[in-house]
């Protein structure tokens, strides 16, 4: 037995090979096995009694084989150690072992086999997890130097290098102080961060640093790395150049900041809202127009702030989505609703737009009081009316002043010819009969005249108005005698019961003149023998005067074109008497200048009542009715 079986065989011996290695073989020169010795029989690929007499070339993929010969040829042939590491599928598992070929004769090697499998799994993961890092930190925006304590820089990642050219600032080699390098208010600000990491203390610094006449804004964490002995010999420094950021953020709060003063210094209302039509903000406009608090109204419905009138605009918008495919305004006039229950008037302008991050529409608008401009374009449309009226008015105007005018006078000059003519021929009789056509048609002239003054001047706002305490059945009284002479002619009896003493607030001449064109009318179409007879109410507030008559009475309807200066509508009176209508047109204007109001109550043919109201007092006047 050799001195090698010896070894094998004896228990001592086989001790010593145990602890040496977990699988020890004797393999000749050609590669077969010739003695095992284990203490882990699960680590062979096959039982012992199967590997003796077999080649190791047999239990081995190509290249694992040939890299076990290759070192047990160097071992045989050369006398040296050799080592092979190599994977072996055992159980359906990938193990791996470490061989070690040891020459103890010409013909034979003892192959030394170690289960590295934990160590190898645990430096691949290790490896795998250095060039994750490497490649985090070569990839990262953010600048990382590795610095010793005494300032000699150990390593920097690709931002680190990049960091310090885009500074301005000498790249350093490993073994370089960064020190010497720095600008000055760089190391002032992070000496104290170094001195702190040395005391195992991590520091957080976010600061401008004017390098080189330019501003960056940096974020800059220092913390230490302590060694075995516990002790933080190294530093790591992580710098964020976050300048392009910072500047953006501070354009942005500039921007926000010139946004808020414009929309809480105009009178107009910004707002946005959801798809829905939430409210998600309001400028303080709101409070001036509509008079709410802004943040009162935030999250609720922006159909809360619009009048029944103008609501369908808004859900015609939200049941469409503010689709930009359907065919819908994007600038109208709405109605609004004040906190006070008024309404007032809106113009909108708005935009849909999508958020940055998200895909939430937001819409966001303009709102402009236009109350005022409504209202301006409602009186210019009631006055281009009026002017039409007036044009209107002009020509019949003009057309009665023609007719009106004409039969007086030509009246004047027929007779006024006569008398010339045949003064002599004429009888005393028949010159009194013309003088009094004479007489009458200048009266009529004259009243015509008057009329036609009064109502030029109603209509270019020249009148004077004088109001004041009037004893109103002496105003009554004295139109009564005006009207004297002309319900004579018709046998007609004038009567007053106006209470005497009875006082309103309004101007004398403007009252004599409705009660004179009122009388005068009365007695116009009243038939003869008849009676015309002026009353009074009283409710306190208001007197109201009326003129009753029992004359032809006023048609169905007729009551309206009373207020027409139209001689061809306008009924003649009971002997034929014509008239322009301008006594009543003057009438309704002098009982508006009172606040009153005047009416007509007709039982055609017996009679017409005609009614007008005057202010008791001048606090009843001023407060109106």
């Amino acid at each position: 037995m050799s001195s090698l079986s010896k070894v094998f065989t004896d228990y001592a011996g086989s001790r010593v090979l145990e602890a040496l290695a977990d699988v020890v073989f004797v393999i000749d020169a050609e590669g077969y096995y010739k003695n095992v010795l284990t203490k882990f029989p699960e680590l062979l690929a096959a039982p012992v009694s199967d590997l003796t007499g077999k080649n190791l070339i047999d239990f081995f993929p190509e290249p694992t084989r040939i890299a076990l010969m290759e070192t047990l040829n160097e071992a045989i042939e050369r006398g040296k150690t050799g080592n092979v590491k190599y994977p072996m599928e055992i159980d359906g598992k990938t193990r791996w072992f470490e061989g070690r070929f040891v020459s103890i004769s010409e013909k034979e090697v003892l192959f030394f086999v170690f289960d590295i499998t934990q160590s190898y799994l645990s430096q691949k993961k290790l490896a795998n997890s250095q060039a994750n890092l490497n490649f985090i930190l070569d990839n990262t925006e953010q600048a990382f130097f590795l610095v010793h304590k005494d300032s000699r820089l150990i390593d920097a990642n690709r931002s680190g290098y990049r960091l310090l050219s885009e500074l301005g600032l000498p790249s350093r080699q490993p073994g370089e102080k960064m020190s010497e390098i720095l600008p000055k208010a760089f190391i002032a600000e992070l000496s104290n961060a170094f001195l702190n990491a040395l005391n195992g203390n991590n520091t957080h610094v976010i600061k401008e640093f004017n390098i080189n006449s330019q501003v960056y804004h940096l974020r800059i964490e220092i913390a230490p790395i302590c060694g075995s002995d516990q002790k933080p010999n190294i530093i790591a420094i992580g710098i964020l150049d976050d300048t392009s950021q910072w500047k953006s953020d501070r354009k942005l709060l500039e921007a926000e900041r010139n946004l808020s003063f414009f929309a809480d210094n105009i009178d107009d209302i910004i707002w946005q809202i959801s798809a829905d039509g939430t409210l998600l903000y309001l400028s303080s406009g709101i409070e001036k127009l509509l008079g709410y608090l802004p943040e009162s109204m935030l999250g609720r419905s922006i159909l809360e702030l619009v009048a029944p009138a103008s609501r369908h605009i808004f859900n015609q918008l939200i049941d469409s989505g503010f689709s930009n495919d359907v065919d819908l305004p994007r600038k109208f006039e709405m109605q609004l609703l004040h906190a006070n229950g008024s309404v007032r008037w809106g113009e909108v302008n708005y935009i849909v737009r999508n958020g940055f991050y998200t895909r939430q529409m937001k819409i966001i608008g303009i709102l402009s009081d236009i109350t005022l401009r409504r209202e301006s374009e409602r009186i210019l449309q009631a006055t281009s009316q009026r002017l039409l009226e007036l044009n209107k008015t002009k020509d019949k105007f003009m057309s009665l002043i023609a007719h009106d005018l004409r039969n007086p006078l030509n009246a004047i000059k027929g007779f006024t010819e006569l008398l010339i003519e045949d003064f002599s021929l004429i009888s005393d009789g028949e010159k009194k009969q013309y003088l009094n056509t004479i007489s009458n048609s200048s009266s009529e002239l004259l009243r015509l005249l008057d009329d036609l003054l009064v109502w030029s001047r109603t209509q270019m706002g020249t009148i004077s108005f004088n109001p004041e305490v009037i004893e109103v059945d002496i105003i009554v009284n004295e139109a009564l005698i005006i009207s004297q002479a002309s319900a004579l002619k018709k046998g007609i009896r004038l009567v007053s019961k106006v209470e005497a003493g009875k006082t309103v607030y309004a101007d004398a001449n403007m009252v004599r003149t409705i009660l004179r064109n009122l009388i005068g009318n009365a007695v116009k179409f009243s038939f003869h023998d008849g009676v015309v007879c002026v009353t009074e109410t009283d409710d306190g507030k208001f007197v109201t005067l009326s003129v009753s008559d029992h004359g032809m009475g006023l048609p169905h309807g007729h009551d309206k074109e009373v207020f027409i200066p139209d001689i061809e509508k306008h009924l003649p009176g009971t002997d034929g008497e014509r008239g322009s209508g301008f006594g009543l047109v003057i009438t309704r204007e002098f009982v508006q200048y009172h606040k009153g109001t005047l009416s007509f109550e007709a039982n055609y043919p017996e009679g017409t009542i005609v009614s007008f109201s005057l202010p008791a007092t001048e606090s009843e006047w001023k407060s109106g009715k």
